[in-house]
């Protein structure tokens, strides 16, 4: 196997508003630091960030959920189906969860857009997400395969650095300096997803499949666990 290739990522945090808000104010009331807290959920993000952008078994870049579906799906066209059926169903689950609360789904979908950053909605975006990994998860006993993927995913990440921030917070948004690695030799999806060119009734289950990855980030879950504390 070839030596591990490693690309380096730049990009502002999710909500990074409301996240740096959060920092200094718990660094004003001379509370843990939360960036430190954070780094306990950097393997599980930088994992699935690995399967989205560099490890992809089906497309060239694509969502994080597509190691899941390693020896269940063929081709890209098997698993964009199952990824839009796992979008459709989020998507089923929240019209009937809120049927009578416009509103609120309104709020859910600008905050997975990043228009909105509402608390609110990220905390239930996040339990939208796990749900479905737990679901995912748990058909990984019954495939090797995805089991093995899954494995050296996290072999592959165990060998890279810390996620790092910088930004002041009043100038630019809080920044984000991260590694995702691959081996050369392993084949990868080269598939460009162009979401345009789905049919209209799928576009909104992309939608989602495609950004709430995010709510996993390892700030977001600090964030959401000191609200639960």
């Amino acid at each position: 196997m070839a030596a591990l290739e490693i690309v380096k990522v730049d990009n502002a945090v999710p909500y990074a508003e409301m996240i740096d808000w959060w920092i200094r104010t718990r660094h004003a009331l001379r509370e843990e630091n939360p960036v430190v807290q954070s780094h306990l959920y950097d393997p599980s993000y930088l994992a699935w960030e690995d399967v989205r952008l560099k490890r992809n078994p089906f497309f060239a870049q694509g969502t994080g959920l597509e190691g899941y579906l390693v020896g269940i799906c063929q081709s890209p066209a098997e698993a964009m189906d199952q990824i839009l059926h796992v979008g459709k169903n989020v998507l089923d689950s929240i019209a009937r969860l809120h049927r009578y609360d416009c509103a609120h789904r309104t709020r859910l979908m600008r905050t997975l857009d990043g228009d909105k950053q509402d608390p609110r909605s990220i905390e239930e975006w996040a339990s939208i997400l796990g749900a479905t990994l737990g679901r995912l998860r748990a058909n990984l006993i019954r495939n090797p395969e995805a089991e093995h993927f899954h494995l050296q995913t996290y072999d592959i990440v165990s060998k890279l650095p810390a996620i790092h921030y910088d930004g002041d917070g009043n100038t630019e948004p809080l920044q984000q300096h991260y590694a995702v690695g691959y081996y050369p030799d392993q084949p990868t999806g080269i598939i460009s997803v162009e979401p345009h060119l789905s049919r209209a009734i799928d576009e909104d289950a992309w939608r989602v499949v495609s950004q709430f990855g995010k709510f996993g980030h390892p700030l977001l879950r600090a964030f959401l666990r000191a609200g639960a504390n």
